[in-house]
């Protein structure tokens, strides 16, 4: 069984902007993954499993524009990280604690799609995330999300309780 780096189960069907999900069931929703840009080299990095999950939840619930990502076991560099999803018209960025951003992006691939995801970046004062291609100007990456040594995938995100159990 192969295991996928950062990837878990979307509980929502549809990419971000659209109706939403179908009626089918969570094995057929799409797997989102987290990716960010260091700003100097152009590298790509897919978040771990554990990161994933909480930036996922957090993405879901809609509650915190901000997502902490110590407490997870990752090391000492995820402890100082925190990622912005922004607001209206702000793209999400990762800041590190002392200091630092880069660009951070969340992707879904569709069941049973390849464990890659093409990534469009630009060289603007420093690496970025291209969210529109220009020919001659962004260059595509992919980054393969496949991994015989890593996590497995992470299932989606429990859905709110009933109203009647808030109370």
């Amino acid at each position: 069984m192969r295991a996928f780096l950062g990837l878990s189960r979307s509980s929502r069907g549809a990419p971000s902007g659209s109706s939403g999900p179908s009626s089918g069931s969570q094995d057929r929703a799409p797997l989102a993954a987290w990716i960010s840009i260091d700003p100097r080299t152009g590298e790509l990095s897919p978040y771990p499993e554990a990161a994933v999950r909480r930036l996922e939840q957090a993405y879901h619930s809609r509650r915190d524009r901000q997502v902490k990502l110590s407490g997870l076991g990752l090391g000492a560099v995820y402890e100082t990280l925190i990622v912005d999803f922004g607001g209206p018209g702000e793209l999400p960025i990762q800041r590190r604690v002392g200091g630092g951003k880069r660009d951070v992006r969340r992707f879904e691939l569709a069941p049973g799609d390849p464990p890659q995801i093409r990534v469009h970046v630009v060289r603007d004062r420093g690496w970025r995330i291209a969210d529109v291609v220009v020919p001659g100007v962004t260059q595509e990456r992919i980054v393969s999300l496949d991994s015989t040594s890593g996590p497995a995938l992470a299932p989606p995100p429990l859905p709110p309780p009933p109203p009647e159990f808030l109370s």
